[in-house]
């Protein structure tokens, strides 16, 4: 599990070089939707074809398996970020597609734009906020 901003592009260079021997025997995830010079969330159409174009180049793999929104974009609507994201599976270049740091509604507008295979969200002992998505999540698939 990776991102554009673990390093910029030099995290997913270091896994694309240590996973070649191997990446039939791997899987890999990514994320893309912030900005590098202010870390402000991007998931601009455009944008987004940028970096997953870069991240296929930098892990060295001809499909991600796992591709996440990094954090939910105010700027853009999720049917537009995940219509984006589609296209890379229906070009065999994605798996599958995921969300990362959003809420309940975007996460139920993303899926009836295409399947979400994965919700990523801070829990823990500490942080036990998300335990009110289980229900949705679980409706959902």
């Amino acid at each position: 599990d990776t991102a554009e901003m673990y390093g910029w592009g030099a995290g997913e260079r270091l896994l694309g070089a240590a996973l070649a021997p191997v990446r039939d025997e791997v899987t890999i995830a990514t994320k893309f939707g912030f900005t590098a010079d202010d870390w402000a969330p991007d998931s601009r159409p455009e944008h987004i074809r940028e970096v997953v174009d870069q991240s296929l180049r930098n892990l060295r793999t001809d499909s991600i398996d796992l591709l996440y929104q990094h954090v939910h974009d105010p700027a853009v609507p999720i049917e537009d970020v995940v219509g984006v994201m589609a296209e890379y599976v229906q070009a065999g270049k994605v798996k599958y597609i995921g969300l990362s740091n959003t809420d309940g509604d975007q996460l139920r507008r993303a899926h009836a734009v295409h399947p979400i295979s994965a919700f990523q969200t801070e829990y823990s002992v500490f942080a036990r906020e998300s335990e009110e998505l289980f229900p949705l999540v679980d409706e959902l698939g």
